[in-house]
């Protein structure tokens, strides 16, 4: 599969080589050029053009601002990504924020899972995160696959925004 992944810090940089390891084509976005340094992935110019290249993306970045900015902003992942792709935002951001996003989305036919991790950096080296999804219950069964190389308990929450309330009480 075409994965995108937008997040290459401590936690973001092994799930995305997780990812590529289990043999997925790996394109990346990095707000910081530092952070793409000896990664052997496809580098793209802005989340627009990695979400025109990708079936789902990920991300994994700092703030509800900064989530909002990447998948909604000027050359966001709203304008590339295709009806039928998917955003799996493994950020802890508020649950208004996850909705508003994934409603957005929505009026482009793209589906998005909330689905923030739990388990530390260690846990994402380890591939042992927990991750708890929000958002529409087959679009998660479409992607357990990929969320099966990053982490060991995939638990389906409710609905858009319900995947951030257990990380945000």
């Amino acid at each position: 599969m075409k994965v995108g992944f937008i997040g290459l810090g401590v936690m973001g940089r092994p799930m995305a080589l997780h990812l590529q390891r289990a043999g997925h084509d790996l394109h990346v976005w990095a707000r910081r050029p530092a952070s793409l340094t000896d990664l052997a992935a496809t580098v793209c110019a802005t989340p627009a053009e990695l979400g025109r290249a990708c079936e789902v993306v990920f991300t994994v970045i700092t703030s509800s601002a900064d989530v909002e900015s990447v998948a909604l902003g000027a050359a966001g992942l709203i304008e590339g990504m295709a009806p039928g792709s998917v955003l799996v935002d493994c950020s802890t951001i508020a649950p208004d924020a996850a909705r508003r996003i994934a409603a957005r989305l929505g009026e482009k036919g793209i589906a998005m899972l909330d689905a923030p991790v739990s388990g530390g950096v260690q846990g994402a080296i380890d591939a042992t995160l927990a991750i708890m999804a929000g958002g529409e219950a087959a679009v998660l069964e479409r992607v357990r696959p990929l969320l099966a190389c990053l982490g060991q308990r995939i638990v389906h929450i409710g609905p858009n925004g319900a995947g951030q309330v257990p990380a945000t009480r």
